[in-house]
Protein backbone atom coordinates (compact mmCIF):
# COMPACT_ATOMS: atom_id res chain seq x y z
CA UNK A 1 0.00 0.00 0.00
CA UNK A 2 1.25 3.45 -0.75
CA UNK A 3 1.20 6.29 1.76
CA UNK A 4 -1.84 7.94 0.19
CA UNK A 5 -4.00 4.81 0.68
CA UNK A 6 -2.90 4.54 4.29
CA UNK A 7 -3.78 8.17 4.86
CA UNK A 8 -7.17 7.67 3.27
CA UNK A 9 -7.68 4.52 5.32
CA UNK A 10 -6.68 6.33 8.49
CA UNK A 11 -9.04 9.18 7.78
CA UNK A 12 -11.93 6.78 7.30
CA UNK A 13 -11.03 4.73 10.35
CA UNK A 14 -9.30 5.61 13.52
CA UNK A 15 -6.23 3.72 14.69
CA UNK A 16 -8.26 1.84 17.28
CA UNK A 17 -10.76 0.85 14.56
CA UNK A 18 -7.95 -0.58 12.42
CA UNK A 19 -6.52 -2.50 15.40
CA UNK A 20 -10.02 -3.80 16.19
CA UNK A 21 -10.48 -4.96 12.57
CA UNK A 22 -7.08 -6.70 12.57
CA UNK A 23 -7.76 -8.36 15.93
CA UNK A 24 -11.23 -9.36 14.73
CA UNK A 25 -9.73 -10.96 11.62
CA UNK A 26 -7.16 -12.80 13.78
CA UNK A 27 -9.93 -13.99 16.09
CA UNK A 28 -11.92 -15.21 13.09
CA UNK A 29 -8.88 -17.10 11.78
CA UNK A 30 -8.27 -18.66 15.21
CA UNK A 31 -11.94 -19.61 15.56
CA UNK A 32 -12.11 -21.18 12.11
CA UNK A 33 -8.86 -23.11 12.63
CA UNK A 34 -10.09 -24.28 16.05
CA UNK A 35 -13.35 -25.42 14.50
CA UNK A 36 -11.48 -27.26 11.75
CA UNK A 37 -9.23 -28.92 14.36
CA UNK A 38 -12.28 -29.98 16.40
CA UNK A 39 -14.01 -31.37 13.32
CA UNK A 40 -10.87 -33.31 12.32
CA UNK A 41 -10.61 -34.67 15.86
CA UNK A 42 -14.22 -35.86 15.73
CA UNK A 43 -13.70 -37.40 12.30
CA UNK A 44 -10.58 -39.24 13.52
CA UNK A 45 -12.47 -40.49 16.57
CA UNK A 46 -15.28 -41.65 14.30
CA UNK A 47 -12.78 -43.49 12.09
CA UNK A 48 -10.88 -45.08 15.00
CA UNK A 49 -13.20 -48.12 15.40
CA UNK A 50 -12.88 -48.79 11.68
CA UNK A 51 -9.08 -48.68 11.94
CA UNK A 52 -9.18 -51.08 14.90
CA UNK A 53 -11.44 -53.46 13.01
CA UNK A 54 -9.19 -53.34 9.93
CA UNK A 55 -6.11 -54.09 12.08
CA UNK A 56 -7.94 -56.94 13.80
CA UNK A 57 -9.01 -58.39 10.46
CA UNK A 58 -5.42 -58.24 9.18
CA UNK A 59 -4.19 -60.09 12.27
CA UNK A 60 -6.93 -62.70 11.86
CA UNK A 61 -6.04 -63.15 8.18
CA UNK A 62 -2.37 -63.63 9.10
CA UNK A 63 -3.33 -66.24 11.70
CA UNK A 64 -5.62 -67.94 9.21
CA UNK A 65 -2.84 -68.09 6.62
CA UNK A 66 -0.50 -69.57 9.26
CA UNK A 67 -3.12 -72.18 10.09
CA UNK A 68 -3.58 -72.99 6.41
CA UNK A 69 0.18 -73.52 6.04
CA UNK A 70 0.20 -75.78 9.09
CA UNK A 71 -2.75 -77.78 7.76
CA UNK A 72 -0.96 -78.27 4.44
CA UNK A 73 2.09 -79.61 6.26
CA UNK A 74 -0.09 -81.85 8.41
CA UNK A 75 -1.87 -83.15 5.30
CA UNK A 76 1.48 -84.02 3.73
CA UNK A 77 2.51 -85.93 6.86
CA UNK A 78 -0.87 -87.68 6.98
CA UNK A 79 -0.53 -88.71 3.35
CA UNK A 80 2.88 -90.25 4.08
CA UNK A 81 1.43 -91.99 7.14
CA UNK A 82 -1.52 -93.24 5.09
CA UNK A 83 0.84 -94.79 2.56
CA UNK A 84 2.90 -96.34 5.37
CA UNK A 85 -0.20 -97.88 6.96
CA UNK A 86 -1.30 -99.22 3.55
CA UNK A 87 2.13 -100.84 3.09
CA UNK A 88 2.04 -102.29 6.60
CA UNK A 89 -1.40 -103.75 5.98
CA UNK A 90 -0.16 -105.40 2.80
CA UNK A 91 2.93 -106.72 4.57
CA UNK A 92 0.87 -108.04 7.47
CA UNK A 93 -1.54 -109.77 5.07
CA UNK A 94 1.33 -111.55 3.29
CA UNK A 95 2.90 -112.55 6.61
CA UNK A 96 -0.39 -113.99 7.87
CA UNK A 97 -0.91 -115.91 4.61
CA UNK A 98 2.58 -117.36 5.00
CA UNK A 99 1.92 -118.38 8.61
CA UNK A 100 -1.38 -119.96 7.63
CA UNK A 101 0.30 -121.91 4.83
CA UNK A 102 3.02 -123.10 7.25
CA UNK A 103 0.39 -124.29 9.75
CA UNK A 104 -1.58 -126.11 7.05
CA UNK A 105 1.63 -127.79 5.84
CA UNK A 106 2.52 -128.85 9.36
CA UNK A 107 -0.93 -130.31 9.81
CA UNK A 108 -1.09 -131.91 6.34
CA UNK A 109 2.36 -133.09 5.30
CA UNK A 110 1.02 -134.19 1.97
CA UNK A 111 0.39 -130.80 0.20
CA UNK A 112 3.44 -128.49 0.07
CA UNK A 113 2.06 -126.41 -2.86
CA UNK A 114 0.39 -123.79 -0.61
CA UNK A 115 3.62 -123.38 1.32
CA UNK A 116 5.56 -122.91 -1.94
CA UNK A 117 3.00 -120.32 -3.15
CA UNK A 118 3.18 -118.47 0.19
CA UNK A 119 7.00 -118.53 0.09
CA UNK A 120 6.99 -117.13 -3.44
CA UNK A 121 4.50 -114.42 -2.47
CA UNK A 122 6.61 -113.41 0.55
CA UNK A 123 9.77 -113.48 -1.57
CA UNK A 124 8.21 -111.24 -4.25
CA UNK A 125 6.98 -108.80 -1.62
CA UNK A 126 10.37 -108.52 0.08
CA UNK A 127 12.21 -108.10 -3.23
CA UNK A 128 9.79 -105.40 -4.40
CA UNK A 129 9.92 -103.63 -1.03
CA UNK A 130 13.67 -102.99 -1.28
Amino acid sequence: MNSYTVLVATRLYSLSDIITIILGACAAIVTVSGAIAAILKWVNKAKEPTKLIVERIKKCEERLNNHDDRFLKINEVLEVDKNTVRDLKRENKITLKTLLAMMEYMLNDSDPSKLVDAKQSLHDFLVNKE
